[in-house]
């Protein structure tokens, strides 16, 4: 970033006390370093993992610039591709009183057919690959030729193909004027005195994204399980950050999406950086307003096109975890409209496999206790000590307040299954209610006993209640009731309940 005085030097009339003012910040200003800080705003989701495709962040570098007295020209070139424009604010921390006139985003690069473009209907020079020179007006051009008038041959208008085989070299006299060859930020200031500025900009800019990766080690022998977590990072903003002082943001932040969209191209993950070593402090975690903020406790290094893994704390070992089997052959969307689902065949016949899901306690007293950021979890299987962990599955948490149970789907079960089957649907108009009946055939080809939960939607309406069940039943929430079912080894086991809808 430099400055550029204007020749109108105009000192408005803030009275000498402000001047002072900035004197005395002027003064202080030592104290000061410069420094760049990121805040970066998890987007991930079960279908982005990653969270590079509507991530974004907030970049704030503090640095020195020299300002004459009166109104300055600073230009800001080190700056993301994916800026938004409208985000930006610049601030002087030595001169408050420093006034912002104007504010300009100019992102005219000079690529090499913008290039062209400018040098319509001007001489140019062509070397062709066999290394004949040729100088002729450019009468038009695209990226797959050139149309060029050579004066002085027999043949004067003439068709080059843009590739090696043909056009080695195109050659320019100058670089046009008004061409750029990075995005940059344009200020015209107005500084009430003639010193070297702390100042303060800060943007919003897209291609920012962070997720948590979980990996889950479950141990056989002892019905335990360790938990690693890492922060996977990438930046495909368009800048790079050096000795960055890095902060998360975890939770689902309302955000309009600017009018201009940033071209999201697929991250380029030129450098896999990862940051293993025990003596540096991972992240920090504490409540900001509704979210859940992590501070790095390190500077760190963010080159663009590239993705960093930090841990996002230390590893926790020996948690205690319970091992269900859901019977869930629905899994629909559920969205009461203004009247109640009829009509017999509205999942009347279903079947499937059998989910594997783990119960993990995220409580302290059981050892964890962590507010977790929403990310991907990798389960694997250990059978004793010694033996290799093998990968059973993968599964995605939400973002996950402590003190609560998570259950995490990793796959099915090979030896299980179940039938779901509608044996009853009878709608009583006049009195303003229905009845439906199911039979669920549940099948352990296992030489163990288990507990399968049948996990059933009552999708039809909001006021329901069973009639009767051939099991116990409790009521998971306003749409669903859990019903478990122990089944024993190599058998089949049935299961029957009515339920009355009303309205």
């Amino acid at each position: 970033m430099h400055s550029t005085p204007s020749r109108a030097v105009a000192l408005t009339a803030l009275a000498v006390a402000g001047l002072l003012t900035a004197l005395a910040s002027c003064s202080s200003a030592p104290t000061l370093e410069e420094s760049v800080s990121l805040t970066v705003y998890s987007s991930s989701s079960e279908y982005d993992p990653t969270g590079s495709s509507q991530g974004y962040g907030v970049v704030r570098e503090v640095r020195k610039v020299p300002m004459s007295a009166g109104v300055n020209e600073l230009r800001y070139t080190d700056i993301a591709s994916g800026i938004d424009a409208s985000s930006v604010t610049f601030h002087s921390l030595s001169a408050p009183e420093t006034t912002v006139l104007e504010q300009n985003y100019e992102f005219d690069l000079a690529d090499a057919n913008t290039l062209l473009n400018r040098y319509l209907e001007h001489t140019i020079a062509v070397v062709r690959a066999d290394g004949q020179r040729l100088e002729g007006k450019l009468l038009q051009q695209d990226t797959s030729g050139l149309l060029l008038q050579v004066p002085g041959v027999p043949d004067p208008v003439q068709i080059l193909t843009r590739d090696p085989e043909s056009v080695a070299r195109i050659l320019l006299p100058e670089l046009p004027a008004g061409l750029l060859t990075r995005p940059t930020l344009v200020w015209r200031v107005d500084s009430p005195l003639a010193a070297t500025h702390w100042v303060e900009v800060a943007y919003q800019t897209a291609g920012l994204g962070w997720a948590a990766d979980y990996q889950v080690v479950l141990d056989e022998a002892s019905q335990t399980f360790d938990l690693l977590a890492w922060v996977t990072l990438n930046n495909n903003s368009g800048a790079s950050f050096e000795g960055a002082h890095l902060k998360l943001v975890a939770g689902d932040v309302n955000r309009v999406q600017p009018s201009d969209d940033f071209e999201d191209v697929t991250v380029s993950q030129s450098e896999l950086m990862l940051s293993k070593s025990a003596e540096v402090a991972p992240f920090e975690e504490k409540a900001f307003f509704e979210y859940h903020l992590y501070t790095l406790g390190h500077p760190t290094d963010l080159p663009n096109a590239s993705t960093k893994q930090v841990e996002l704390f230390l590893p926790v070992r020996g948690l205690p975890t319970k091992l269900r089997y859901l019977f869930d052959s629905v899994g629909a969307p559920l969205n009461f409209g203004s009247a109640p689902a009829f009509g017999a065949s509205l999942y009347a016949s279903t079947s499937g496999p059998v989910a594997v899901a783990l119960q993990i306690s995220n409580r302290e007293k059981d050892g964890l206790g962590l507010a977790l950021p929403a990310g991907r979890i990798r389960v694997q299987y250990r059978e004793d000590p010694d033996s290799a962990a093998i990968p059973v599955g993968e599964g995605w948490i939400d973002h996950s307040p402590k003190e609560e149970d998570l259950e995490l789907r990793v796959g099915t079960a090979f030896d299980l299954a179940g039938v779901r089957t509608q044996t009853g649907y009878t709608e009583f108009t006049r009195d303003h209610r229905l009845v439906e009946s199911f039979e669920i055939e549940l099948s352990n080809q296992k030489s163990e006993a288990v507990t399968i939960e049948v996990l059933e939607p009552l999708y039809r309406w909001s006021n329901w209640h069973v009639l009767k069940s051939s099991h116990p039943f409790e009521k998971k929430d306003a749409q669903h009731i859990l019903i478990p079912v122990e089944v024993a080894a190599g058998a089949t086991t049935k299961l029957t309940y009515s339920v009355e809808y009303s309205w």
